[in-house]
Formats: C-alpha cells, sequence, structure tokens
C-alpha cells in the first residue's frame, strides 16, 4: 500500500552556511548536529553519516493572524559556549521585534535525545501568547 500523492517531493539538502557543528564530549555519543539559520539545521543519529532529522526549530503564531518562523523570519546570532567547546548558545529576534528565542545546542554524553536544550521565548510587544501560556507577552 502507498501513501496518497507518492512517493512524494524529491529529497532536498539542508544549507551548507553552517553556523556549529556539535557533539558530547564522549566516546559514548551517537548524536552530531549542525546548526544554520538559528536552529538545529541537521541531527544526525546513530551514526554520522545518517542525518535522522532536517530541521528542528520553533514557529510562533498567536494562533490567529501572526505566524513567522525563525530560521526565515529572525536574525541570529550565534556564538560557542566556551572556546573548544561543541555546544552553542542562540538567539533568534524577529525582525519585526515582537519576540526574541533563546537556546543552547548541546549534546549532553551519553544521551540521545535532540540536541536543543533550554529554549525560551520572549516577547516584545503586542499581546501575543505563546502556546502553553497563561499570560499576554507585554
Amino acid at each position: 500500500m502507498f501513501a496518497p500523492g507518492w512517493p512524494g517531493i524529491p529529497a532536498r539538502w539542508t544549507s551548507s552556511a553552517k553556523s556549529g557543528l556539535g557533539t558530547a564530549v564522549s566516546r559514548d555519543s551517537h548524536v552530531w548536529f549542525t546548526l544554520s539559520h538559528g536552529i538545529l539545521n541537521e541531527i544526525y543519529y546513530p551514526r554520522v553519516d545518517r542525518a535522522c532529522t532536517r530541521d528542528l526549530g520553533f514557529i510562533v503564531t498567536d494562533g490567529r493572524t501572526y505566524f513567522s518562523e525563525e530560521k526565515r523570519d529572525a536574525r541570529s546570532e550565534t556564538s560557542q559556549v566556551a572556546l573548544g567547546v561543541p555546544a552553542y548558545h542562540i538567539r533568534n529576534t524577529a525582525v519585526d521585534s515582537r519576540y526574541r528565542i533563546e537556546k543552547e545546542a548541546r549534546s549532553p554524553p551519553g544521551t540521545v535525545g535532540a540536541p536543543q536544550q533550554g529554549a525560551e521565548v520572549r516577547c516584545h510587544q503586542g499581546a501575543h501568547r505563546p502556546r502553553g501560556s497563561d499570560r499576554d507577552c507585554r
């Protein structure tokens, strides 16, 4: 049995404009990742030659009229947590200044989970309500 419209669209490569490459500082890690445009651009598991995730980023919406994809609609700043450490601090600020997303990309030793940690969304104007929040951002 085939899915409707099979075989789907042709595979596409992600951007080659990488701003980071990381893995855990451990021989036991089987997770590698790349960063581009302020998001996790590719996640490789269980081998470095097998990408299992193409893009992992956030979409910000108010559920009615506002929709913003962080990789397309934000200015990104990426920096290493420390020199020589394959972990990164990422700050994405919406070009319309309505939100800022701050997160770390790191792969803790001995884990196989997604290497995006501690994302925090801060709103700068308007009555945008992040999903799961019971208060407006002002």
